[in-house]
């Protein structure tokens, strides 16, 4: 008996590592990253590298203050990206021209969390959303928050502008 159970329990290992490795191995075709190199300040440059990998059109300006932005195109409009104050996480801005009631802005803040959206100056209704980089993230979850910020614009844009 006692030489049946080192046997028993090796066995048991290794079918759990042989379970392991195939259930890696089928996620690794899932479109799932395994590894993340965690990515703990924001880059303009890499974002841009990332959200062109993924297909959004995307191009390096220079803003108005100097720093290095991203212009963003989705739908007909233009966001700007950039690094915001603090230094830990991009913000994304959407800016339309037109107009916008303050109820169309409040009721529509109501229902979001992330974002935010506002009449600047002029009374025009601008969009914004941030990712914040605090403690790293890792590339999938910049494709994902640009995904969902080009889903939730378009909710906006329907929901807010002209309204």
């Amino acid at each position: 008996m006692r030489k049946t159970l080192p046997a028993a329990a090796l066995m048991t290992v290794a079918i759990l590592i042989l379970a392991c490795a195939e259930s890696e191995g089928q996620n690794a075709g899932a479109g799932t990253t395994s590894e993340c190199q965690p990515l703990n300040v924001p880059d303009i440059d890499r974002t841009g590298d990332i959200m062109h990998a993924a297909g959004f059109d995307v191009s390096r300006e220079t803003a108005s203050d100097g720093r290095a932005a991203l212009v963003w195109r989705l739908d007909g409009s233009n966001a700007t990206i950039s690094v915001g104050a603090g230094g830990t996480n991009l913000n994304v801005a959407f800016r339309l021209g037109g107009t916008a009631s303050e109820n169309a802005v409040n009721s529509w803040n109501d229902d979001q969390e992330f974002a935010r959206t506002y009449l600047d100056r002029d009374g025009s209704p601008v969009l914004e959303m941030d990712l914040d980089f605090e403690g790293g993230i890792c590339e999938d979850n910049v494709r994902a928050f640009f995904r969902t910020s080009a889903s939730r614009y378009g909710h906006w844009k329907l929901n807010v502008p002209g309204k």
